[in-house]
């Protein structure tokens, strides 16, 4: 079955399902019964604290703490909260423009976005890298005509010997098989050269 029939069945599902509980509701909406009359509800009470959750004070000594130094290096905080002591972590990790050292392969990706790597006998999720562009613009233009065709596209951003790159890609896929068939489906739709990567969440 091509993927946009099925979409339509989908959607038309939807919409039926969507239409019988409106015919199964909507009399009880407005019949007036079940509501109660707005003489009988009681005004809720209002919140009052005895002090403030937080004081200026205390968020004027919290930044203070964690504001650089004039060197561009941030000064040892001690006492951090585990969250705090991990962002502390990375910056540590990841240069100016956010990008962390080097893999194997020697490419530099961003932590906290999704990583691309050769597909491993120990791979369980997939992704198709479908192109990489040196503008960002051609990668959001082809991210858009995939997600129009009902693909879910992203973008990562890579850093090879020095040159940043955009990867468009699809994904995540936790079957193999389905990787491959809109692998194949997009190289014969976009005439693009695609390819299996494992995805790095």
């Amino acid at each position: 079955m091509d993927r946009s029939t099925g979409q339509i069945g989908h959607r038309l599902t939807g919409l039926l399902f969507l239409l019988a509980l409106a015919v199964i509701l909507a009399p009880l909406l407005f019949d007036g019964e079940g509501l109660p009359p707005a003489t009988e509800l009681e005004p809720a009470e209002a919140l009052v604290l005895d002090r403030p959750l937080v004081t200026l004070d205390e968020v004027r000594a919290r930044e203070q703490r964690l504001r650089p130094e004039r060197s561009g290096t941030v000064r040892p905080v001690e006492d951090l909260g585990e969250l705090e002591q991990a962002a502390a972590e990375l910056r540590e990790r990841v240069d100016d423009a956010q990008f962390a050292a080097p893999n194997a392969a020697g490419e530099q990706e961003r932590p906290g976005e999704p990583g691309l790597a050769p597909v491993a006998s120990s791979t369980r999720v997939y992704a198709v890298q479908v192109a990489s562009f040196a503008e960002q613009a051609n990668a959001e233009a082809l991210q858009r005509r995939l997600r129009d065709a009902g693909y879910e596209a992203f973008l990562t951003a890579v850093r090879v010997a020095g040159e940043t790159y955009t990867r468009v890609a699809v994904g995540p896929y936790l079957s193999r098989q389905q990787a491959d068939g809109d692998l194949a489906n997009i190289e014969r739709r976009f005439d693009l050269d695609a390819k299996l990567m494992a995805m790095i969440l």
